[in-house]
């Protein structure tokens, strides 16, 4: 870290995948200009196709245009020494995924008004970026709408990330089946069929994104992305009140009219799918994402670390805003005082208690309540983990003196990218963030189908440390 790239300096890495890496970045200006961003730096191997090169300007312009509250900016994309990179915005936030972990984590899911709010913000950005709000506005479909690349920042707002880069991937060929690892459960049926795809698309992901959100689990999962993508086409979609009975029914009709399989029977467009959402009768305030932030993600003094506008999580602070009198110490005299009166007030009530029962007798005593033994109602097994859910999963055991095991974080990569598995255990697919593991010595096994790789690589977890693995699944 600290290497120069043109006009930037790099600050650390944050993450990665099959077709870029991302890194923390500062731009330096004149007159002592600076400014943090996130800079995503395309694999060496793709900047030298140049299909993609040519891809890759078109579509980098396309969402260089959309400028908008609920979408991550562009600052700009280049090249230097021939390797091509997007500047964007550094948000300081999380995406969708740390919120779901950190729900499963602490048993609190989101309730159905923070969900709504931020599925709005989500229909705002898509709405812009559809030609529905502009009709100057270049028309982008996204055709990733999935945790990974929606944002909820400290201050509330929802932002959607990556514009264009599924396009991208697919055209590069990251995969057979041109879907970005470990985003199949998002996809509409006509994507997985490989058909061409308009912004309704977008919306039926959204749908996948909204009953995610409103039922704690995913709603098509599988072995893999071909099982998942079979469960799209013809799979059982419940409505969500059948896992959470706190969703009202004008909200599952909203959800199903966004997952309904022809693209004529959803919403026309996103506009349209935020005023169905605004006219159900939900309790919701202003600051209702803030308040969620500051929940889930209390006590991180603010500035160790921001989320890149990239779709990859790491690191970001939230804390409730406090004036400089909120946390000065009282002067030393007002301390005293208030110490001498503390006494004093101890020994009044101390004389109170003593003298009064001998003026006055002892009181009569009443008996004393018969309390009834309370029966505590067992609780209910935990249902079981689902398949293809890799981030933030816990193993549950039932045990009658739990035992509290000291654990650490592991944030691990592999280039192109890896199936990751702990024993027989599925942890997901890489880039793995913010993954908790018992202290000690781990071995793990890389499986990357398509390069017909499997590595098995051992990780060294410390108490209450993040540990930072990239392996390469293709020796050089």
């Amino acid at each position: 870290m600290g290497k120069e790239f043109g006009k930037y300096t790099l600050d650390r890495r944050l993450g990665g995948g099959g077709m870029a890496e991302v890194f923390r970045a500062r731009l330096h200006g004149p007159e002592g200009f600076e400014k943090d961003i996130a800079l995503k730096l395309i694999l060496p191997h793709f900047s030298s196709e140049p299909e993609f090169v040519e891809m890759f300007i078109r579509e980098a312009t396309l969402a260089a245009k959309l400028d908008h509250a609920n979408i991550v900016r562009i600052h700009e994309f280049d090249q230097v020494e021939g390797r091509y990179y997007i500047a964007m915005e550094l948000v300081d936030g999380k995406d969708l995924r740390r919120f779901k972990a950190r729900a499963k984590e602490t048993g609190r899911p989101l309730s159905v008004a923070e969900a709504v709010a931020i599925v709005r913000g989500v229909c705002q950005g898509l709405a812009f970026a559809h030609g529905e709000l502009n009709p100057d506005t270049p028309q982008v479909v996204h055709r990733d709408i999935s945790p990974h690349n929606i944002i909820v920042s400290r201050a509330g707002e929802v932002k959607i990330t990556d514009f264009g880069i599924a396009k991208l991937a697919s055209g590069a060929g990251v995969t057979k089946t041109g879907v970005v690892k470990g985003k199949a459960s998002y996809m509409s049926p006509e994507q997985a069929r490989g058909e061409p795809v308009d912004k309704r698309s977008d919306l039926f992901s959204l749908g996948c994104v909204l009953w995610e959100l409103l039922t704690g689990r995913r709603l098509f999962t599988g072995e893999s992305d071909m099982a998942i993508m079979k469960k799209i086409q013809d799979g059982p979609i419940h409505p969500p009140s059948k896992h959470n009975d706190q969703v009202p029914p004008d909200l599952d009709a909203i959800v199903l009219k966004l997952l309904s399989r022809p693209p004529d029977q959803r919403y026309p467009d996103a506009a349209q799918a935020a005023s169905a959402l605004d006219k159900l009768e939900i309790p919701r305030h202003s600051t209702i994402l803030v308040d969620l932030y500051r929940e889930f993600f209390p006590g991180e003094p603010e500035g160790t670390g921001r989320l890149p506008a990239a779709g990859t999580s790491t690191e970001a602070s939230v804390v409730p805003t406090v004036s400089a009198e909120m946390i000065s110490p009282p002067p030393r005299k007002s301390r005293r005082m208030l110490i001498l009166a503390g006494i004093a007030a101890a020994i009044v009530v101390a004389v109170l208690i003593i003298v009064l029962p001998r003026l006055f007798g002892e009181p009569e005593r009443m008996p004393a309540p018969k309390i009834e033994p309370v029966v505590k109602a067992p609780e209910p097994e935990p249902p079981p983990p689902e398949v293809g859910e890799g981030i933030g999963e816990m193993d549950v055991t039932p045990d009658p003196k739990p035992v509290v095991k000291a654990t650490g974080r592991l944030f691990l990569n592999a280039i192109p990218w890896a199936k990751v598995y702990r024993g027989r255990k599925f942890l997901g697919d890489t880039p793995i963030e913010d993954l908790r593991l018992p202290i000690g010595k781990h071995k793990l096994r890389l499986v990357n189908d398509e390069l017909k790789v499997t590595k098995n690589v051992h990780v060294v977890i410390r108490k209450n440390k993040v540990t930072r693995e990239t392996f390469k699944m293709k020796d050089q």
